[in-house]
């Protein structure tokens, strides 16, 4: 794996600190994006000699990546890959974890000690946490084993800690079947801290007493809902039914999300006043990069209804932001916010909120 290297086509991006910036991966590399700036950094060049995906800020400093060794089945899938810490200006890249089994989802806790990962070895789902002051890591729980099927649009591989680093929020939508709990709230050691849910999409809320998700399942029609940690009891958001990929506000007050047609908008739901705006047509992939500002990618679907796969859509290298308050637009030089190939996590935001410290 080749360190950066300096690029006169892509300016350096040095942030300062507390400077909101966006790890993602663009065609089998990863990237930084500079959003003060609208700068981006190229932090690996292997090209299609090695995949990396799914890169998560550590802290402010070092973000981690999941790479394979072995690409497993002609799907690409369940394979075997390593988790990679790299600069966030580039430079050395350390090899973490060697793991004997594909990496779903993986993420820091907050305070940059703890890695949760969520692997497949095609005979079942592991969610397991490396402690990385002892160098130690267990599994926490076993999940439901991959059905052998072709992802759809409603797939969702994510996990995130809560804003306190209490719980976990995983969502495991592959292994999908018939009145399986996709997601799940735990703690640390791997138990539920309310009822499972048969849902996709879901997010932790702001303040991390809650968590929104998208019902999933045989005749149901998509609702939303939310999930108070303290009760355990379900709320109806009112919000467009089947929709896809939300994502929080940073003051928690709003849910940005697409609704996967042909030629698909943008939304912005309110919380508060159950309002709902078209922010944007012929994009999707909606991700918050500021108080007022949602970033999206171009696309346009093909002959399927009526949503698409995600793998349906011609989507271009074009991202724009748009300002809910004003309705202003502008091109950004970020290339993507799309997950890959479809519905594993393939971008992380730092800096928007108090987020991850350095850890001790």
């Amino acid at each position: 794996m080749a360190p950066a290297a300096s690029a006169a086509s892509e300016p350096d991006a040095r942030a300062g600190p507390g400077a909101p910036r966006v790890a993602y991966a663009f065609r089998d590399d990863l990237w930084i994006y500079d959003v003060a700036g609208d700068k981006r950094i190229r932090l690996t060049h292997d090209g299609e000699a090695r995949t990396e995906r799914s890169p998560r800020f550590r802290n402010a400093a070092v973000l981690s990546f999941a790479a394979e060794r072995d690409p497993g089945d002609a799907a690409g899938l369940f394979g075997r890959d390593s988790l990679w810490e790299v600069g966030a200006r580039g430079g050395r890249v350390r090899e973490i974890l060697r793991l004997e089994a594909a990496v779903l989802a993986h993420d820091w806790s907050p305070d940059g000690g703890r890695l949760a990962y969520l692997v497949s070895d095609g005979r079942s789902d592991q969610l397991c946490l490396y402690d990385a002051s002892r160098g130690r890591t267990r599994l926490i729980r076993r999940l439901h084993a991959p059905q052998g099927r072709e992802p759809g649009p409603d797939d969702d591989e994510s996990l995130a800690w809560s804003p306190t680093g209490s719980a976990l929020l995983v969502v495991d939508t592959f292994a999908l079947a018939a009145r399986t709990a996709t997601v799940n709230v735990l703690n640390g050691a791997g138990r539920e801290l309310v009822a499972a849910s048969e849902g996709t999409f879901a997010r932790w809320s702001a303040d991390g007493r809650s968590v929104f998700f998208r019902e999933l399942g045989y005749g149901t029609r998509g609702e939303w809902y939310a999930q108070g940690l303290s009760s355990g009891g379900l709320r109806r958001l009112g919000m467009r039914a089947g929709t896809f990929r939300a994502d929080v506000s940073p003051d928690g007050r709003r849910l940005a999300y697409d609704d996967g047609a042909a030629t698909p908008s943008i939304y912005v739901f309110d919380l508060e006043s159950g309002g709902e705006v078209r922010v944007a047509r012929g994009f999707l992939a909606p991700v918050w990069l500021g108080a007022e500002v949602v970033v999206a990618t171009a696309a346009k679907g093909g002959a399927c209804a009526p949503v698409c796969d995600l793998r349906s859509f011609t989507i271009r290298d074009t991202t724009v932001a748009f300002d809910v308050r004003t309705g202003a637009r502008r091109r950004l030089s970020l290339q993507t916010t799309v997950p890959t190939p479809g519905f594993l996590p393939n971008l992380d935001v730092f800096g928007l909120t108090a987020e991850r410290t350095s850890p001790a």
